[in-house]
């Protein structure tokens, strides 16, 4: 385009340029619209809208509104706005507030408040506070405080105090004290020294010395050396010695391996 006006120049200033100057090094033609310096090197048009220099490297056009510079390697565009450079594998678009840049395999936003990766594999998104990562199978979200994970499969929440998973069959929940995992049916609760259980039907606390399970009908307590067992109606107490049974209506029987007594 540019150089079909040159040739349009040319043949005009030819049959009537008003100023036209040429020594060994250059060639000047002045006009009332434009001005054309041509060397061996570089050829310059200038008019009132546009100022366009070619060379055997780069051509540029320089107008009011923006300056193209076009080299076989890339194509740069300027505006008070925006900064464009394309080249044939990336395309990059810089405004004062914003940072683009384009590749056949991604494409990065960085302003003053985020940075967005685009690939075909995942999205990344970086502010200050977060970091998102998400692809087609999870979404993964760090903060200073918290790192997330999600999928289709399960949610997992860790932070310095907790770490929590859920899924669709059953919540977790790890601390540095204790382990809670809950399902539809049951709640697990572990520690070091300490495991509950407990359902709808019962509830189980294991220690190391001792076990207690708690159910509507009876609650049972063993130990090491005694096992107790009591219901609305009965209490038993059994250890390597003896049973212990005292019933509701006040009857107990003792059973040992020595000797049967009724009271």
């Amino acid at each position: 385009m540019w150089f079909g006006r040159l040739r349009v120049f040319l043949q005009w200033s030819k049959r009537s340029p008003s100023t036209l100057v040429h020594t060994g090094e250059y060639t000047l033609v002045h006009t009332g619209e434009y001005t054309l310096v041509h060397t061996g090197e570089c050829t310059l048009v200038h008019t009132g809208e546009y100022t366009l220099v070619h060379t055997g490297e780069y051509t540029l056009v320089h107008t009011g509104e923006y300056t193209q510079v076009h080299t076989g390697e890339y194509t740069l565009v300027h505006k008070g706005e925006y900064t464009l450079v394309h080249t044939g594998e990336c395309t990059l678009v810089h405004t004062g507030e914003c940072t683009l840049v384009h590749k056949g395999e991604y494409t990065l936003v960085h302003t003053g408040e985020y940075t967005l990766v685009h690939t075909g594999e995942y999205t990344l998104v970086h502010t200050g506070e977060c970091t998102l990562v998400h692809t087609g199978e999870c979404t993964l979200v760090h903060t200073g405080e918290y790192t997330l994970v999600h999928t289709g499969e399960y949610t997992q929440v860790h932070t310095g105090e907790y770490t929590l998973v859920h899924t669709g069959e059953y919540t977790l929940v790890h601390t540095g004290e204790y382990t809670l995992v809950h399902t539809g049916e049951c709640t697990l609760v572990h520690t070091g020294e300490c495991t509950l259980v407990h359902t709808g039907e019962y509830t189980q606390v294991h220690i190391g010395e001792y076990i207690l399970v708690h159910t509507g009908e009876y609650t049972l307590l063993h130990t090491g050396e005694c096992t107790l067992v009591h219901t609305g109606e009965c209490t038993l107490v059994h250890t390597g010695e003896y049973w212990d049974i005292a019933v509701k209506d006040g009857s107990r029987l003792i059973l040992s391996l020595e000797c049967l007594k009724c009271k």
